[in-house]
């Protein structure tokens, strides 16, 4: 049995865009670049893939408010299933994120 269990969570749906390019900023090859330096073979682990995130919405922030609120809520909630599920078979849960 695989006790640490992988899943993949890229996504800039909290952060404000790319002050150049006024695009979501591309943090999508974290978990690829890690996976192919082999972390999930060195953990032993069963890889579960990627949360993939909602589609990119407040590009200007609205005023008193986050960024992409009722998304993040929703990406913060399937990733927390996916993690969730993981634990409640006895793995240890790992994220990976970031750019």
């Amino acid at each position: 049995m695989h006790h640490v269990a992988i899943v993949g969570a890229a996504s800039s749906i909290g952060l404000r865009p790319d002050h150049r390019t006024r695009r979501p900023q591309d943090v999508s090859r974290g978990p690829a670049a890690l996976r192919a330096a082999a972390v999930v073979e060195r953990l032993s682990a069963l890889d579960l893939g990627d949360v993939s995130p909602p589609p990119y919405r407040d590009f200007e922030r609205p005023p008193g408010r986050p960024r992409n609120e009722l998304e993040v809520g929703d990406y913060s909630r399937a990733l927390g299933k996916v993690v969730a599920a993981a634990v409640a078979e006895g793995r240890f849960g790992v994220v990976l994120g970031g750019g």
